[in-house]
């Protein structure tokens, strides 16, 4: 597990090198904040503790292409940081629980592009970056009517909404989710 982790880590720092080397650009404003100790429902009251912890915050994050041309617009639907919604044969391993992303890719450009779930990493307050998790959604619970984020090719002016889960450790806060395809790491949402 902490080879895969270092080994994951290192073509992270060298997919980051060679972004930075390239110019490209983020029109977007800051990166929505979530909150993972200051919950509220969606009427503005505090969330029972009994509750799922749940954040999401709506804003749209645009992508940019090499040319400065808006290519993508991702919004982070929701974040279950507690997400229990798993089959019976996707438990999270000893000392893990599950986070689930509920996420929304648009293609706002003009030419077909491929997104995966391979595409998005949950960083946390130790700065490791954590990618998604194969778990399975449970048939039964409300997670089954949004469905896990399908990978592939979006189309010109189509978007894609679905579940990314993460199994990050116990007892570790999270920092960020990001968009980090091809060497490139932009922010979709922050924790507070």
């Amino acid at each position: 597990m902490f080879l895969k982790r270092g080994l994951f880590a290192l073509l992270m720092v060298f997919g980051t090198l060679v972004g930075s080397i390239a110019t490209i650009s983020v029109a977007a404003s800051p990166a929505p904040s979530v909150s993972q100790s200051d919950r509220e429902s969606d009427e503005g009251t505090p969330a029972s503790d009994d509750e799922n912890e749940s954040t999401g915050s709506g804003d749209v994050i645009t992508v940019l292409d090499e040319r400065g041309d808006e290519m993508l617009a991702i919004t982070v639907e929701n974040i279950d940081t507690d997400w229990q919604d798993y089959s019976q044969f996707s438990t999270p391993d000893r000392g893990y629980n599950f986070v689930a992303v509920e996420i929304t890719v648009e293609n706002v450009g003009e030419t077909e592009l491929e997104v995966s779930t391979f595409d998005f990493m949950l960083r946390d307050e130790l700065g490791f970056l954590n990618g998604t998790a194969f778990a399975s959604i449970d048939e039964e619970s409300d997670s089954a009517d949004i469905g896990e984020f399908e990978s592939g090719a979006i189309d010109s002016g189509d978007s894609v909404t679905g579940l990314i889960v993460f199994s990050i450790p116990d007892d570790v806060e999270l920092v960020d989710v990001f968009y980090a395809p091809y060497g490139r790491l932009i922010t979709v949402a922050t924790f507070s």
